[in-house]
């Protein structure tokens, strides 16, 4: 995603330096950039009906609480834990 930026932010030199690079394929990277940034939202919306969904006893609320404690936990384990540990190396 750092190169799809970089590329993004200095498209009109990238472009006049390069002739194989045209407006297309910069429009095909914002496209690109686009999808990067909206995908995981997307999937965690889809999750989080699904279960709504399959167990109808439980508020949307329940399901979007249900579907982020998985993704907290991660996140808190990623920050705060070794690498060794991160990685198992067993």
């Amino acid at each position: 995603m750092a190169n799809i930026i970089d590329l993004l932010l200095d498209y009109k030199n990238v472009i006049k330096r390069n002739h194989d690079i045209c407006m297309l394929y910069i429009s095909y990277q914002v496209l690109l950039m686009v999808s990067s940034i909206l995908t995981p939202g997307t999937i965690f919306l889809m999750i989080v009906g699904s279960i709504n969904l399959a167990f109808p006893s439980l508020s949307l609320y329940m399901s979007l609480l249900v579907n982020a404690i998985p993704i907290v936990i991660f996140v808190v384990l990623i920050f705060f834990t070794k690498p060794d540990i991160q990685v198992n190396k067993s």
